[in-house]
């Protein structure tokens, strides 16, 4: 396999010259209709469900859930369509590019023996992130627990105002979650590692930077899934992670061997 060429030049003196204000301005112009795109799917996607649903008279008898930790039936798949919005640190962004709105996928699909298959989108245009993997659920009366492990591949560019920068790797989710179901609701607890399988930055065809095998940090979250209309339902999340490495942040090369909190909110309609 062919390596790519190392960058023969100093990586602060790359930074310098590979984010100028014009970028940076092109980046949050960028930004900014993305968000406006993201908001006008949602609510037509919002309309469409309200129209659907406008006929139905009762309830389901078991409200869909797509971060519920309860067992699915077999072949059951429950699948959701939403926003995710993450806000990198103002240490390592300006202001004006530190909100990340994103698209957000999600899917579970019910197999033998209390396992799921997982899988969830993310695209935000300049960086898109899919993962999969799986986990295996049991429930004991209301509570419900499962154990799973998720992989995701990533990749990011950015080739606007001269900016022809890339990135690309590999990340693992061990995870625990926790659900309690109140009967119109549910409210789910999920703890969750990061780990940096790989990870390679480029600039054109020079290799700026790589890594591989490290920790990441660690992250928690709150989910409750709920009726919205009729037998429509929504999901409402926020999570809150403590990482060395965030890969939506790629493009600032920021340098920090720190942990940083990271919140994201969550809101997807589950189909």
């Amino acid at each position: 396999m062919k390596q790519a060429p190392v960058c023969p030049y100093d990586r602060d003196e790359l930074v310098l010259h590979l984010v100028p204000q014009g970028a940076i301005f092109a980046l949050h112009m960028t930004r900014s209709y993305t968000f406006r795109a993201f908001l006008g799917i949602l609510g037509a996607v919002a309309l469409l469900l309200m129209v659907n649903t406008a006929s139905a008279q009762e309830p389901s008898a078991r409200p869909p859930g797509i971060a519920s930790p309860a067992p699915l039936h077999l072949w059951q798949w429950e699948r959701s369509i939403g926003l995710s919005l993450s806000t990198l640190p103002r240490v390592i962004v300006e202001e004006e590019l530190n909100q990340s709105p994103a698209l957000d996928l999600r899917s579970r699909l019910g197999l033998p023996w209390g396992f799921s298959a997982d899988a969830r989108l993310l695209i935000q245009v300049l960086t898109n992130h899919l993962e999969f993997g799986g986990s295996w659920s049991f429930a004991i009366g209301r509570f419900a627990v499962s154990l799973g492990d998720n992989s995701a591949w990533w990749f990011g560019f950015l080739t606007i105002d001269g900016f022809d920068n890339s990135a690309n790797g590999w990340l693992n989710y061990p995870n625990i979650s926790l659900g309690y179901d109140f009967g119109r609701f549910r409210v789910v607890l999920r703890a969750e590692m990061l780990l940096v399988l790989s990870f390679r930055s480029y600039a054109g065809d020079y290799l700026l930077s790589s890594d591989k095998n490290g920790f990441g940090g660690f992250s928690s979250s709150v989910t409750i899934e709920q009726p919205f209309w009729k037998n429509t339902h929504v999901l409402i999340g926020f999570k809150a992670s403590y990482l060395k490495y965030f890969y939506q942040s790629w493009f600032t090369y920021e340098t920090f061997n720190r942990y940083l909190f990271i919140p994201e909110l969550s809101f997807g309609f589950i189909l």
